[in-house]
């Protein structure tokens, strides 16, 4: 079922519109493909909610090459099948102009032939390289590839001189690409992994993975998750074991809401994690201005949402929309092609009023994070909601 958005287009909008990426007399449509229901729910609420205060933003400062801008929301309620049917009824019946959405690198894959053909500009939530420049020219990927995060990962191990690590990883592809960059990197610095675990995502009791992992007797615990309920596991077995191996862990692992449900308050308290640059700070007075500023904007737009986002997940989707807008009045045309092809030569220069700039798009990559800008943080210390300390460069 087909639910408007808070900045919904009008019930006249449909067969009567004009095909994707034609600019007739009405406002261009961004249609938001997300889980609203289901076990992803937050993921999926958290990206409408940055879509919607990018679009109400732009909308504010005049739109889009001349044009107001219009959400329509799709809940693929975290289902295959669903997500399917929804991204194809936005694209086919209600032809939109952007894409903002799916979120799992599944659903990217069984509709990314329907998103080329239409060609608009995608904003999607795949950490795979399988969707890069090549084979889904058009689409930007909200997530920092699973690649990147592995590396920057190893590249703290290595800052602490760790050199022996354990991984503990989902069966998911996003796990086991994690878990393939994690072994490349730390072979390439010289660090040995000592054993390797995979569970599937939603297993209840992750005690045995654990265990065997505590037998090698490595120097840190390097867990790639997905979600944070799966963290939650992993670090409840931690606790049942009385392991206080060095956790580091990638973004997944930042979930600390659902985590914290299952393993306590304490569940942090030797945990490193990657965030993205506008999420991690030494000191509340030391929080970026742009961050600071998009905290405030979502609480202005709609102050119970924001108070159960994930924020930078949120900001992600809010740069992607505003680069959308960039790249459309650079190329002055709102194709997915057009837009990616300007983005590609002007993406990296881009920074204010973006929250997690700099960007790492170019003709070769079409994630918006690169491996070098990820920060390192505690995700057990916040400074302001939402931000989290940082474990370097701080005084």
């Amino acid at each position: 079922m087909l639910v408007l958005g808070l900045l919904a287009a009008p019930a006249g909008c449909g067969s009567g519109s004009p095909p994707p990426g034609t600019l007739g007399d009405g406002p261009i449509r961004i249609g938001v493909a997300v889980p609203l229901t289901g076990p992803n729910a937050t993921v999926g609420s958290s990206v409408r909610l940055g879509a919607e205060v990018a679009v109400a933003q732009l909308n504010a400062a005049g739109g889009v090459l001349g044009h107001q801008l219009q959400v329509v929301t799709a809940d693929t309620t975290s289902d295959l099948t669903q997500s399917v049917q929804e991204v194809r009824r936005l694209i086919l019946r209600d032809h939109v102009d952007v894409l903002v959405g799916p979120t799992a690198s599944g659903q990217v894959s069984a509709l990314i032939t329907t998103i080329n053909a239409a060609d608009v500009y995608n904003v999607q939530g795949s950490a795979s390289p399988a969707f890069g420049p090549k084979a889904a020219p058009q689409s930007f990927s909200i997530t920092a590839s699973a690649g990147d995060q592995g590396l920057a990962q190893i590249g703290y191990a290595t800052s602490r001189q760790y050199r022996k690590i354990a991984i503990l990883s989902d069966t998911l592809e996003y796990g086991r690409l994690g878990s393939a960059a994690i072994r490349a990197a730390a072979k390439q610095n010289g660090i040995a992994v000592t054993g390797s675990a995979e569970y599937q995502s939603g297993t209840a009791d992750l005690t045995s993975q654990v265990l065997n992992l505590k037998n090698t007797d490595p120097q840190a615990l390097m867990v790639f998750a997905s979600n944070g309920q799966d963290t939650g596991r992993a670090l409840k077995a931690l606790q049942d074991l009385h392991w206080t191996v060095p956790v580091i862990g990638n973004y997944g692992t930042t979930f600390t809401g659902p985590a914290t449900a299952i393993a306590g308050p304490d569940a942090y308290r030797n945990v490193t994690a990657l965030e993205y640059p506008g999420f991690g700070a030494c000191s509340a007075a030391q929080v970026p201005p742009e961050t600071a500023q998009f905290r405030t904007q979502l609480k202005a737009f709609d102050a119970k949402a924001a108070a159960t986002a994930q924020t930078d997940l949120a900001a992600n989707t809010h740069d992607s929309v505003l680069l959308f807008a960039a790249g459309a009045e650079g190329a002055k045309s709102i194709t997915g092609r057009s837009v990616a092809n300007w983005l590609e030569h002007h993406a990296a220069g881009l920074k204010d009023g973006y929250v997690n700039a700099p960007f790492g798009i170019s003709a070769a990559s079409h994630f918006l994070t690169s491996h070098d800008a990820l920060v390192a943080v505690a995700p057990g210390t916040v400074v302001v909601p939402g931000v989290f300390k940082k474990v370097a460069g701080c005084p």
